[in-house]
């Protein structure tokens, strides 16, 4: 059977033919990886130690969860976040100057990609012994201020996507066709978050009620971070396709008719939902590789 997905087929299998969760930024080396010596040995050098850090527990107190933020799913890599840190709380910006342009021209990818950062965070904290209090857009703030977590000690939980943090990266590799996801791990993901799902493994799609809700951004980025954390405990890969959704922005943007936000509609298939990011998932033949990522001490600012 064909081992390539493509925007076409992705379109047809989940349109045409039914298949999707309706419970994504196909992610590169877009940041400047040969600055860090990422590439003398592929996938080693000081790129690639963010996620030794985390697993040796180098970082502790609130800069161990930052550690474990910046290790979190984001729109080609461009690792949009900036952190401001003390020991009661952790503030959350968005990193304007890592923007993707005109493929992401409202922003919409890098919300999510805040959204998978904070996702992170408060797994750890609950991990590590904290009481985590999450505030969206606490007001009187800053507008590249999106969220603020206050820290309460607390007991260590036992947190089952905690030990899956350091293990998640995005599979671009070819997936198995002839073995599809148990329906025990499709319920498994639908536990995750109360969104309405259909039971076709293969690809998935994230609605929200409205895309130019920055809330429902944030959120829809920590959804997709936990059903990732959660893929990597089933041995799942998950690969983000979000091609369709750049392109309808894009075509938004331009002040075009867009032919692929009508694809995306038929997708969706409810009215009061908007499509936001893709994913396919499965079984990988070949196992993931990490990302490069700018380490904890690059992204905490000085309070």
């Amino acid at each position: 059977m064909e081992g390539r997905v493509n925007r076409r087929s992705f379109l047809q299998r989940a349109a045409i033919g039914g298949g999707g969760l309706l419970i994504g930024a196909a992610g590169g080396l877009a940041w400047r990886a040969w600055d860090r010596g990422s590439f003398g040995k592929i996938y080693e050098g000081t790129a690639f130690d963010p996620w030794e850090d985390w697993r040796n527990n180098r970082f502790k107190g609130a800069s161990g969860l930052v550690s474990a933020a910046i290790l979190a799913s984001n729109p080609h890599n461009s690792q949009p976040w900036l952190f401001r840190v003390d020991e009661r709380r952790i503030d959350l910006y968005a990193n304007m100057s890592r923007g993707l342009g005109s493929i992401d021209p409202f922003l919409r990818e890098m919300y999510i990609g805040l959204g998978c950062a904070l996702e992170n965070l408060m797994v750890a904290a609950r991990g590590r012994g904290y009481e985590p209090r999450l505030v969206l857009f606490p007001s009187g703030s800053k507008q590249s201020l999106f969220a603020r977590v206050e820290l309460k000690p607390g007991t260590v939980a036992e947190v089952p996507h905690y030990r899956a943090i350091g293990e998640r990266h995005t599979n671009r590799s070819a997936y198995d066709r002839e073995r599809d996801l148990a329906p025990a791990v499709i319920e498994t993901f639908n536990a995750t978050e109360s969104q309405h799902c259909a039971t076709a493994p293969r690809f998935g799609v994230i609605a929200v009620r409205n895309r130019d809700d920055k809330a429902q951004l944030l959120e829809a980025g920590r959804l997709w971070q936990r059903l990732h954390l959660e893929a990597t405990l089933q041995g799942v890969a998950m690969h983000p396709l979000n091609q369709m959704m750049e392109m309808a922005d894009h075509d938004c943007f331009e002040g075009n008719v867009s032919r692929t936000e009508y694809h995306l509609a038929r997708i969706v298939k409810d009215n009061g939902l908007q499509a936001v990011f893709g994913f396919r998932c499965g079984y990988a033949k070949q196992p993931a590789k990490p990302a490069p990522r700018r380490g904890a001490n690059e992204v905490i600012e000085g309070v």
